[in-house]
């Protein structure tokens, strides 16, 4: 069981850190996916957006890490309310259009119910091991132990997996389209 819990706080980590890293690396469109959400103004969008990804880097790293998990399970639910808020806003004025700004190993995908509903998951989660971390601290440090290594290594091994397939996924309706004699851009 302790490998189990372990291997759910480590995706968790994860799932953080990717989508982090990829609002880094398309920072002007995490700035324009903020700014479509109507909700902050336009002088606080490149602060929050700013934070909102320092908060889920160190989110992740202190997950993957098992570093002071009770900040980091406390900012993974703050995170996932704030997110799940924003989007039931947006819901609620009619506006689905707009893509959820999520990235990573989540995905980016346009407003729906079921974005919260997977939020509240992720958050059923978060809130598990929290209160199981509470319960019993030493039950979930796991930095650098052989449980921890071995969790570590399933988890990067189903990413990769999950990478890989996406990419040949890509590739396979990108050679279809070629095959066609078209392109999506025209390109």
């Amino acid at each position: 069981m302790k490998v189990i819990t372990m291997m759910i706080l480590i995706l968790t980590g994860y799932i953080f850190l990717f989508s982090s890293l990829s609002k880094l690396k398309n920072m002007e469109a995490h700035l324009i996916i903020v700014k479509e959400y109507k909700i902050l103004p336009l002088k606080l969008v490149r602060k929050f957006a700013v934070i909102d990804t320092s908060l889920e880097i160190i989110t992740g790293i202190c997950l993957i890490l098992g570093l002071m998990l009770h900040f980091s399970l406390i900012m993974a639910s703050i995170l996932l309310i704030i997110y799940s808020l924003a989007i039931i806003i947006n819901l609620l004025r009619g506006r689905s259009k707009i893509d959820c700004g999520c990235g990573g190993l989540m995905g980016s995908k346009k407003l729906s119910w079921k974005l919260i509903i997977r939020n509240i998951l992720l958050l059923g989660i978060v809130l598990a091991l929290y209160f199981n971390y509470q319960s019993s601290p030493n039950y979930i440090t796991h930095t650098f132990t052989k449980e921890y290594l071995i969790s570590n290594l399933v988890i990067l091994s189903l990413i990769c997996t999950f990478l890989i397939s996406s990419l040949l996924r890509v590739i396979q309706t990108e050679f279809s389209r070629l095959l066609k004699g078209g392109t999506n851009n025209g390109v």
